[in-house]
């Protein structure tokens, strides 16, 4: 049995953007051309916002932003977004262990975000071992692109993507490719990145509270 206690249970929504030079563009196999451990990539940075969905309305998050390009390296963004979560976690200092842990939300984290997020922290050295582990494994993921599979895949179960998304469920709003990123960094266009990645974040919260208001109601009925 999960405890959910209101002033505890949290969700951190978040997207984080990522670098891949020209020279790795073309993709050939796996469909996603980055990956942390090959020179020249790097991370952007992200948007995050806490939640507390028993007691607080979605119109009361308020967002933080780490961009590289507010900061001296790349290092300093990893270690600002550990650091970040990690305060979040303190919440849970004392509980049992039967409360809901800490929740990550969005749309692919648990093929991109969370792994990068744990990779870069761990070559930074930002924390001990263990505790970089904590603060990442040890959470609950929420990946959006395995919530949508059984209303938009029939034959095999696989990952949605936000388009898709967008299209079952009415959401209003496609996004570009998020290659796009690449080029808006390479032509300096950093507060369009950040604008971008912010309304991203946003649609991951009104696809949660669809979900929320319109499968998980139901299921209780």
């Amino acid at each position: 049995m999960v405890d959910f206690d209101p002033d505890i249970t949290e969700i951190i929504f978040f997207d984080l953007e990522w670098y891949v030079p020209p020279n790795q563009r073309s993709l050939k196999g796996a469909s996603l051309a980055m990956n942390p451990h090959k020179p020249g990539q790097f991370l952007l940075g992200g948007v995050f916002g806490m939640f507390h969905p028993l007691k607080q309305k979605k119109e009361e998050i308020k967002f933080e932003h780490f961009w590289l390009w507010k900061e001296k390296n790349e290092q300093a963004v990893v270690q600002k977004i550990y650091d970040y979560v990690k305060k979040e976690w303190r919440n849970f200092d004392g509980t049992p262990s039967r409360q809901a842990d800490l929740i990550l939300c969005g749309q692919g984290i648990s093929r991109l975000d969370v792994p990068v997020l744990y990779i870069q922290s761990m070559k930074y050295q930002v924390d001990k071992p263990e505790e970089i582990f904590y603060t990442f494994c040890k959470t609950k993921q929420v990946d959006l692109s395995n919530v949508a599979i059984p209303l938009i895949y029939g034959d095999v179960m696989y990952p949605s993507n936000w388009n898709q998304i967008s299209r079952r469920f009415r959401l209003n709003r496609e996004k570009e490719s998020g290659t796009s990123v690449w080029d808006y960094y390479d032509r300096k266009a950093y507060s369009t990145i950040e604008k971008r990645t912010e309304e991203e974040v946003k649609d991951c919260i009104n696809f949660y509270e669809h979900v929320q208001r319109n499968w998980m109601t139901r299921k209780k009925r």
